[in-house]
Formats: C-alpha cells, structure tokens, sequence
C-alpha cells in the first residue's frame, strides 16, 4: 500500500468487503500448492492445478543441475577466444535424434581425441527461446582435469560435478535470474552448469515446452510457486514441482509451429552479430545500399518486421496458454518481450552498427572471415534447434574440413591480398597500413563509392578519419569498442590487439588466432626496425639539408628534425619494450585465453588488465597456465 497512514488503511480494507485491496482466503488452501507459497491472490482454480496435475519431473522428465568448476577463470572460455581445432564438433557424431547415448559417448571419446572445449551453457541474460552459447569448458578427457582439481574420483559425480551422465543431451535451459521465466534451447553437445540448470525429456515433450514453458501464463505459475513477482531466482527444485500438462497433438503442433518460427527468427537477428555461432554478416553489409544510413535504415526496417513477426507469434503460444489455463487479469496484449529492451536498442545503434563492419573489415584482411558473402537466408526447413552448434560461423572463411582457412585453401582469385602473418600497422604509406588495407576492403564493398562511405562511417562514429578511431585507444576507439564487443560472461577477450607507442605515433596490430613463439621478432625485423632506420635516414637528410640551405628552408628543416627526433625516441622506446617481450621466447597457448597471452605486452597495449594480469602471474598465481609455467622457467615469477 501507498498510503502514509499504512495501519488505518489496512483497518479501512478489512472493514469494506467491497474494498479490491481484501483477499478472504482459507488458509488451508496455501497447502495446495508444494512448498505452501503465501500467494493469497490465486484462485482456488488455479490452486487446484496443483494437487490435479502430476509434477514436471515424474517418468522421462527431469530436471538437473549441471557442473560448477569451481575455478571458472581456469576452466571456462569464450568460444572465439581458443584454436578451433581443439572446440567439440559433433556434427560427424551418431545423430543425437536417432540414438542420443550413442551421440553422448560420441561426444564423451572425443574429449581425449583433442577436442577438449566443450560448448557450455551458465544461464546468462533473459533471452528466451535462443542465447547464443558463447561459453567453452575445459573437459579434455571426460573432465579429467576438472575432477582432480576439485578431488573428486575420476568419472563419478558429486558436487560440484553433478548429473554428468547428462551432458551432451538436448535439453531446455534458462537464466537463473530474470524478470520473466525464459526457457531456452540447449542444443546436443552441450554441458549444462550449475546456473544454466538442464531440464530433460523425450524431444517431443521437449520441443513442445519451449513454447508453453515461455508461454505468459507458466511464468505466472511458476511466481506463485516461488511466492514472488519482481525479479525472482527461476530455481531447478521449483520446476520439478510445477503441473505437467498434456497437450492434445494440434495443440502440440501449433505450439512448435510458433516456437520453432521464434527460433527461426531470432537466428536471423544472430546473423549480424560477430561472436554469434550463426554470424553471417553485419548488419550494414548484409543490407548494402548507396550509403551507411540507407543500409541502416533498410536494417532497421527488416528487424522490426521480424521482431514484430515473433511478437505474433508470441501472441499465438499465449493464446494457447491461455484456453489451458484461464488466469484473470493477465493482458494478452502486453506479452513479455521476445527480445529484451537493451538487446534491441544494441541492434539499432548507428554507432555498433559501423563498428561492428569495421571490426569484420579487420577480420577479412587478417583471414577470419569470407569477403565473399554468404547471403543464404535462414529458413525453418534447414533449422533443427537442438543440433550440435557449428565450430564455425557462416560467415568465416574455411576450408573443405570447415575449419578457418589456411593459405592453401584460398583460391588465387580471392579479392583481398589476406595478411597470413596477422600484422597490420598504423603507419602511412606503408603496404600494411591499417587504412590503406581497409580502403581494400571498402573498394570491393562499395567500388566507385568507397571513398564516400569512408567519411559517411566517420561522420557517424564523430571522428576527424578512420586513422583517427583506429588511432584512439580510450572511449569510442576501435579498440575499447572492440573490447567490449568482445566481452562476454565476465571473460573479456579482444582478438585484435593494438600496440601502441608511448604518444600513439605509431602501433602495430595483432589477430591474436596468428600469434606464434616468432611473431614479436616478426613485427621487430619487418616492420619496426625498418621504421627506425626510415627515420635515422630522414634525420640525416635533414640534416644535410641544414647544411646546404638557405635561412629559410634551414629553419624549416630544424624543426623538421625536431619532430623527427622525437618520433625516432617514441619508435626507440617502442622497439625496446617489444624486444623485451620477444627475447622471453614465449610460446603462445590459446588455452590459456587472451588476457594471459596478452599479458606480457602490458607496456604497449593500451588496456589496464594486460598490466593486471602481468602482476598476477609474476605473483606466482594461475601456476596451472602455459604462460605462469614459462615465465617461471624463465625466472620471471617470483
């Protein structure tokens, strides 16, 4: 109650039995409902779902918590941020349809055959229906490591390794916390976690509660079960509890219909997200027009048809929830979002929107992904929801295995001269300058245009030139937008590194799937030594010229080797903190993750955790990493 004087209110309720404030309601009845929630508004008809209804878990249905690793930073990943040979790809496995123990002993054998970064799902942010599983675990050889580092016998269960034997499963899953309950997908191959529950069933049990599950009314039932409205913990000992319905077979199909067409739906809103598993392309290039604001507005336009496309059919799934469970007072014209508010607001950003095509532009010249689009359109015929999820996105450039591309596989036709090394270079004039090389890009996008597109994208991003976002490394830089693009689950992993000289004169940039033990002495030998003596030459010529000049052109040239000598200190400073780096001779291990590999860089990378993580690891901790172990050779590590 909003009154101020709550005690007289209250007093005024009770004696009015007209007052839409007073509940008379037979204690008894809480019992009703497992657990005896003191939801006071609910019908005795809804009560009576309760005590009429068998529980969810009760013959084939379950519901299951998943593993903790109890060490996350050590076992878990981001799926973009370690080698794609090693992440589980079960597309050649048993069909998980037809036999899913086959296609879980599949999955389980491969996790000693390399493939030890299994797909991992932690629950996440409201996104019902679909969320990308961006997370990776650790679990070489049946979790191998994870069991010893938590003291458990080898291959049995027990906190915090519960329910293994259901790992690899197809499954629903859904956030912890939420305003609303939003069970997703939870594709075969999967390993569920302790916050990203698992609930089990045969597939068509399964497929068909992923619509009623996400309908209106089941999010109503399940507050009152848990005895709050607000933003309540969805807890796995609830749902076991909550009514099991059967469903007639044409309400079953309306209901996958539906579900499926969401599915469908919110895959094609993936398709112009980078780190999705279904990445095609962004959303400017997939809409290409004469301009950026046209291709954004031809975006906008088909987003908004197709979230207004799973508004319907949100609309039908709680129709349907509707005719099997009457609850007065829930409006059928205020469905809950499909998409949440700040997801959608992300989707229509000009400013991502650019930056999102200039972060693939980086990835088309360094071999990540195809400049050859796939323009493919998602269809409901060519998507099963619960299959394994692909290595690699639609949109990578790969080979005939599926895997990102090596030099071999690229036809000698390719319209972009690809940097194999992954070295790009702030520098003008040189052939690995990093505008020179996205101008490349640019001219086969857009040809005869490129030129107004670039100022249009710089126009948007409110930056002089794209040297100049490039250039930045604070807010609304390439780089920290690229980092938190890049971040997900607390994991924050960029793949394009910006090393960058003490006045931001010079940088150098790395693709971070290119690193190897030679990759500092390449960027040495090729590209900043080389500058060095550019610059010494320039210096001399200067000063010859000094010698030889007029006042005039003399007092030119002496401040022209002011500025040089300056420059050639900044480069000098520069070449001395990466020698640092590459006289450790470290060997890089994507295992290990980014901030650890890009760790020692701490000096030139612009980014406080490279220098965080530095301190740590000369500390002595994550002892277990490739890095720790080698700088502790090294005698780095006290």
């Amino acid at each position: 109650m909003s009154d101020e004087n709550k005690s007289q209110s209250l007093k005024n309720a009770i004696s009015n039995d007209n007052d839409d404030r007073l509940y008379a309601v037979n204690p008894n009845s809480f019992s009703m409902v497992p657990g005896s929630p003191f939801a006071y508004w609910v019908s005795d008809r809804i009560r009576q779902l309760f005590v009429d209804l068998p529980p969810f878990e009760s013959e084939e249905r379950l519901v299951k918590t998943g593993l903790a690793t109890a060490d996350d930073f050590r076992f878990v990943r981001v799926w973009w941020e370690v080698s794609w040979w090693k992440i589980l790809d079960a597309k050649n496995a048993p069909n998980w349809s037809v036999d899913v123990e086959a296609f879980q002993e599949w999955c389980r054998q491969s996790t000693f055959k390399g493939k030890k970064w299994v797909p991992f799902t932690k629950g996440g942010e409201y996104s019902p229906y679909y969320a990308d599983i961006h997370l990776l675990v650790n679990w070489e050889d049946g979790g191998k490591e994870i069991y010893e580092f938590n003291g458990i016998p080898y291959g049995g269960a027990g906190a915090p390794i519960r329910n293994p034997n259901y790992y690899y499963k197809p499954g629903l899953t859904w956030p912890l916390r939420a305003t609303h309950f939003c069970p997703q997908v939870m594709q075969s191959g999967t390993i569920f976690s302790v916050r990203g529950y698992g609930a089990f069933a045969p597939i068509d049990v399964i497929k068909t509660y992923l619509a009623f599950w996400n309908a209106v009314q089941f999010d109503y039932l399940y507050k009152i079960m848990l005895g709050r409205f607000g933003f309540p913990e969805f807890i796995v000992g609830i749902l076991l509890k909550m009514p099991y319905f059967e469903f007639e077979d044409g309400i079953k199909t309306k209901m996958k219909r539906a579900s499926k067409k969401i599915f469908t739906n919110r895959l094609s809103i993936e398709r112009v997200s980078l780190t999705s598993r279904f990445f095609i392309s962004p959303a400017i290039i997939f809409s290409k027009s004469s301009s950026i604001m046209n291709s954004i507005e031809k975006w906008k336009i088909n987003l908004n048809k197709i979230l207004d496309d799973m508004v319907i059919s949100q609309k039908a799934i709680d129709e349907i929830g509707d005719t099997i469970i009457k609850i007065d007072g829930i409006n059928l014209f205020n469905s809950k979002p499909v998409v949440s508010e700040d997801a959608v607001k992300k989707l229509k950003d000009n400013d991502e929107l650019v930056g999102d095509t200039l972060f693939w532009f980086f990835g088309v010249l360094t071999g990540l992904w195809n400049i050859n689009l796939n323009e493919k359109e998602l269809s409901e015929s060519s998507i099963d929801p619960f299959a394994p999820l692909p290595v690699s996105s639609p949109a990578m450039l790969t080979g005939l295995d599926g895997l990102p591309a090596k030099s071999e596989d690229v036809p000698d036709d390719y319209p972009i001269d690809i940097i194999w090394s992954g070295i790009l270079v702030d520098d003008p004039g040189h052939p690995d300058d990093i505008i020179h090389r996205v101008r490349q890009v640019l001219e086969v996008i857009w040809k005869d245009k490129a030129e107004s597109i670039e100022r249009e994208a710089s126009e948007i991003l409110k930056v002089k030139s794209l040297r100049h976002y490039f250039r930045k490394s604070g807010a609304k830089s390439f780089w920290m937008d690229h980092v938190k693009r890049y971040s997900k689950s607390r994991r924050k992993a960029p793949i394009y590194w910006l090393l960058q000289s003490k006045r931001k004169n010079y940088a150098v940039w790395l693709y971070y799937h290119r690193l190897d033990r030679d990759i500092y002495f390449k960027v040495l030998v090729n590209y900043v030594e080389p500058k060095i003596r550019e610059t010494e030459n320039k210096i001399n010529d200067l000063r010859t010229k000094v010698n030889t000049s007029d006042s005039g052109e003399r007092k030119k040239a002496e401040q022209e080797i002011d500025t040089e000598e300056d420059f050639l200190s900044e480069m000098r400073d520069f070449h001395d903190k990466l020698k640092r780096v590459a006289d450790l001779e470290l060997e890089p291990d994507l295992d290990d993750g980014v901030v650890l590999n890009i760790a020692p860089l701490y000096e030139l990378v612009p980014w406080k955790e490279a220098k965080k993580y530095w301190d740590d690891m000369v500390k002595g901790k994550y002892e277990w990493s490739s890095i720790s172990k080698q700088l502790r050779e090294r005698g780095v590590v006290k």
